[in-house]
C-alpha cells in the first residue's frame, strides 16, 4: 500500500559496490535523499546525512572446490540455484524493512529486489547502468561463464521491473531490441560545479585522466601517446587502484618519465576542483566489448565540471556531445600515434576556446536535468492514472 502524503515514501537502494565511492550510486541516493526516507544497502557506507546505511558482506573467497560446483551451476544452466547459493543470504537482510520502491543497481541486484518488492507489494526500479549480458563480453572467460546468465537474468526479472534506466541511448536501444523493454536515460553527468576555466599557458599542454585502474581500460595506451608528443604536453593520472598486477605494472611502464605523474585517487566531491588546473582531459577507450562501444562515463562529464577541453576516441556516445557543444578533439581512431598526432594540433587557442565552451555547456551537462527526470519518474510509479503491474513496456 502506497504511503499517505503527509508520511515520506520508503526507498531501498541496493548496490552489490562500495557505495562511497560509487559515483552513480552516490548521485541517485543525492537524488533522493531529501524527498524520501532512504536505506542504502552497500558494501561500505554511502555517507550522507539522512541515509540509513544497511552493510552487506562483500563476497567471501571461495574454496577451490566450491568455485567448481558454482562453474558446474552455470554450465548446467542451473541458475536459480547458483543465484540462491552466490546471493540469497543477502535478502535476509535486506527483507527486514517494509519499502514503498526498491532500487536495484545492476543485474545481480535485481532478482533480490523482484523478491523483496513482490513481498512487500512494492515498485522495483532496475537501475542497469549498463548493458549487462554484454559486460565483459571482450573475455572468453566470461562469455564461457557468465554471459547465458546474465541473459536468463535479465530475460526474467526485467518484465517484473516497473521502471528500468541506463546511462545512454545506444545502451537503451540494445535493451529495447532484445529484451522489448523501454529505458528511460539517466546519463552519468556529475553536479555542476560553480567553476572557470583555468589559464593556458603558450609552451605547455596539461593533459589528465582519472578513474579505475583496471586492463580493461587500457591505460597504457594513453601512456603510449606520450611517446609521440613533444616536450609541451605532459600527463597526470588520478587512478582508482583496483587490480595490484596492473597498477604496478603502468608505474613500470612509466619509469623515470618525467612528463607522467602517477597520482593517489582522489576523492569524488574533489575532482573537478582539482582537475580545473588542468588544460585536457583525455580519454581513450577501446572498443572491445559493446558497453566500451557506447561507452559515456563519469569523467567525461567530470571534465565538463572542471572546464577542461576533452580529448577522445570516435566513441560513439561521447563524440555526440563532444561535438555538439565543440567541446574538443575526436582521434580518427583509437592508437596512441592517432591521438598523439591530433594532439600535436591544439593550440593555446584552440584549448582555451574548448575550455570556455564546456564553460558555456557546464549547466546542460549536469545532473540537474537527470534529478528531475528521476524524481519524475519514482512520482509516476504512485500515479493512480499509471500501468498497476509490472510487464513489456
Amino acid at each position: 500500500m502506497a504511503a499517505s502524503p503527509t508520511a515520506p515514501q520508503k526507498i531501498l537502494v541496493i548496490g552489490f559496490s562500495h557505495l562511497h565511492r560509487d559515483a552513480r550510486i552516490c548521485r541517485q541516493i543525492r537524488f533522493i535523499k531529501d524527498r524520501y526516507r532512504v536505506w542504502a544497502a552497500g558494501f561500505s557506507d554511502p555517507l550522507m546525512a539522512g541515509v540509513t546505511h544497511i552493510p552487506l558482506p562483500e563476497p567471501p573467497s571461495t574454496a577451490w572446490r566450491q568455485k567448481a560446483v558454482h562453474l558446474f551451476k552455470l554450465k548446467t544452466r542451473q541458475f536459480d540455484r547458483y543465484y540462491r547459493e552466490r546471493y540469497g543470504p543477502l535478502k535476509d537482510i535486506l527483507a527486514a524493512g517494509r519499502y514503498d520502491i526498491v532500487i536495484a543497481n545492476e543485474i545481480e541486484s535485481l532478482p533480490i529486489a523482484c523478491a523483496i518488492a513482490g513481498e512487500q507489494g512494492a515498485k522495483v526500479v532496475f537501475d542497469a547502468h549498463e548493458y549487462a549480458p554484454r559486460e565483459f563480453e571482450d573475455s572468453c572467460k566470461w562469455r564461457f561463464l557468465y554471459m547465458a546468465f546474465r541473459n536468463h537474468l535479465c530475460r526474467r526479472y526485467l518484465p517484473q521491473c516497473h521502471a528500468v534506466t541506463t546511462v545512454c541511448d545506444g545502451i537503451a536501444a540494445e535493451y529495447r531490441k532484445t529484451f522489448n523493454i523501454s529505458c528511460h536515460v539517466i546519463t552519468n553527468a556529475a553536479g555542476y560545479q560553480d567553476l572557470r576555466p583555468s589559464p593556458v599557458a603558450a609552451d605547455k599542454i596539461r593533459l589528465v585522466h582519472h578513474g579505475i585502474a583496471i586492463p580493461q581500460r587500457r591505460i597504457e595506451v594513453m601512456l603510449d601517446v606520450m611517446k609521440h608528443l613533444d616536450a609541451r604536453f605532459t600527463l597526470d593520472l588520478y587512478l582508482v587502484p583496483s587490480d595490484p598486477g596492473y597498477q604496478n605494472k603502468l608505474a613500470r611502464k612509466i619509469g623515470r618519465n618525467r612528463a607522467i605523474r602517477l597520482h593517489p585517487p582522489l576523492a569524488m566531491a574533489s575532482l573537478p576542483q582539482v582537475l580545473n588546473g588542468f588544460d585536457v582531459g583525455i580519454d581513450i577507450i577501446q572498443p572491445t566489448s559493446f558497453n566500451h562501444r557506447h561507452s559515456l562515463p563519469n569523467k567525461f562529464f567530470t571534465f565538463v565540471q572542471a572546464r577542461l577541453a576533452i580529448a577522445i576516441g570516435p566513441s560513439v556516445e561521447m563524440a555526440v556531445i563532444l561535438k555538439k557543444h565543440d567541446l574538443g578533439i575526436i582521434a580518427r581512431d583509437f592508437s596512441a600515434k592517432t591521438m598523439a598526432a591530433a594532439l600535436r594540433n591544439l593550440n593555446r587557442e584552440k584549448i582555451s576556446r574548448c575550455k570556455n565552451q564546456a564553460h558555456l555547456a557546464a549547466a546542460e551537462l549536469s545532473s540537474s536535468a537527470n534529478k528531475v527526470k528521476f524524481l519524475d519518474l519514482l512520482a509516476q510509479l504512485h500515479d493512480p492514472g499509471a500501468p498497476a503491474e509490472p510487464g513489456e513496456k
